[in-house]
């Protein structure tokens, strides 16, 4: 699979230390399974949002307090990509991993979501969850334990309910395509792409993926690192007018701004929009592989 570093991302910082995002299945096995390693880490690892929990489970606990006003709003995208870079930081800083995030490129696999390598029990992130009570079966991810939910402190398996018949994956790449090549206004983009795709790879899971408590899918990372990389796509068609592009409403209604607060609640240092719209300025200096 040839690499290519998306155009926009060489503008902006000259920053040293760039770094490419790859695909999960241009990681070799050893890759793979160090990045799976880190993720059971964060599962076995502490809280340090003074919670009785575990590290992974921060990321739910913030992503369920911050859902209402980062999620069909011109917010969505600026947040989920410094909230995604932040767990990237995190399995580097905590838990030993040395790699970077990888994204999930959907667009590549079969309709039949049942035959994605991305399910591969070596390979992959496991399967489908069980029948009785939906918890995933085999594979790296079937013996971790996640604790919240809407409702709260909630224990519990990773819960997936994949089904043969649900297509979502290679049925995207056409709407993707048509996002990105029509699209002129952010929040154009940002509707369009969090109303389609988006969602449909969070509902065609199923499980813990079409809730507000989404993250406790590992896969929900790699999901949100390709949506990320869409928009760096989209971005880098007019990237002198896109990487400073914002628009839209916030979740009171009002005129959405790039001094707008991105925050983690409590996992990282707040920013604002204008720090993340620019993956080569700001905290960051990274790029994605391309393969459309």
């Amino acid at each position: 699979m040839l690499i290519i570093n998306v155009p926009s991302l060489l503008q902006g910082s000259a920053d040293t230390g760039f770094y490419t995002r790859r695909e999960w299945r241009q990681l070799a096995s050893d890759e793979q399974h160090s990045y799976l390693d880190a993720v059971r880490c964060m599962t076995e690892t502490h809280s340090k949002l003074n919670l009785n929990t575990s590290r992974y489970d921060d990321f739910t606990y913030a992503h369920i307090h911050k859902v209402n006003e980062t999620h069909g709003v011109a917010l969505s995208m600026p947040w989920h990509r410094y909230f995604i870079w932040v767990w990237e930081q995190t399995l580097r800083e905590e838990c030993g991993y040395r790699g970077y995030l990888p994204y999930w490129d959907w667009m590549i696999d079969p309709t039949n979501s049942s035959l994605s390598s991305i399910w591969d029990p070596i390979e992959g992130f496991g399967g489908n969850g069980s029948a009785l009570d939906g918890c995933v079966q085999g594979g790296p991810l079937q013996n971790i334990y996640l604790n919240y939910t809407e409702d709260g402190y909630s224990p519990h398996c990773l819960n997936r309910n994949l089904t043969e018949t649900t297509a979502f994956y290679g049925g995207e790449r056409e709407a993707v395509k048509e996002i990105v090549n029509t699209a002129k206004l952010y929040n154009d983009f940002r509707n369009k792409l969090e109303k389609g795709p988006h969602k449909h790879i969070h509902m065609g899971i199923d499980g813990e993926m079409k809730t507000a408590f989404s993250t406790n899918d590992p896969l929900f990372f790699l999901h949100h690192a390709q949506l990320d990389r869409i928009w760096c796509i989209w971005q880098s068609r007019d990237p002198s007018t896109r990487q400073r592009g914002y628009g839209g409403k916030t979740n009171f209604g009002q005129a959405a701004s790039v001094k707008e607060i991105v925050s983690t609640f409590g996992i990282r240092n707040d920013l604002i929009v204008s720090d993340v719209l620019n993956t080569r300025a700001g905290p960051f200096c990274y790029g994605y592989s391309s393969v459309f």
